[in-house]
């Protein structure tokens, strides 16, 4: 059985920044280990998809300092229940990393459609981002 997304409000304090922006081309992906056999029509299959490093076009900043619309940022996608593909698109919370070459990371258990852009923007005072 699949485990619900994060609230919002567990999430969104550890953001660092928010953008809405498209998938433009997955950068790296670490190799899939191999997911347990199942039966046909199983639609919940234990164990994690693979790391990925994702190029996003930044469609609007929500807060923290992030490209402006138009601009390309490298984000880090942790191994998870899901993996995702050029096209994907819809408000991505970010975590920073410091230190050459780091990327953020983004947050959340299911991707970028998890939150509604309007329940991020109504939270953000309550957890002081701007």
């Amino acid at each position: 059985m699949a485990i619900p997304p994060d609230p919002i409000d567990t999430v969104l304090p550890k953001a660092t920044a928010a953008v809405v922006a498209e998938v433009t081309r997955i950068v790296a992906q670490d190799p899939q280990k191999p997911l347990p056999r199942v039966k046909e029509g199983t639609t919940d299959v234990p164990g994690q998809l693979a790391r990925q490093v994702v190029e996003l076009r930044v469609k609007e900043a929500i807060f923290g300092q992030a490209p402006a619309a138009g601009g390309t940022l490298q984000a880090e996608k942790p191994a998870g229940e899901y993996t995702l593909a050029p096209g994907n698109q819809g408000p991505f919370l970010l975590a920073g990393r410091a230190g050459p070459g780091a990327k953020p990371v983004i947050l959340g258990r299911y991707g970028p459609d998890t939150y509604p852009v309007d329940l991020i923007k109504a939270r953000l005072a309550k957890h002081g981002k701007r």
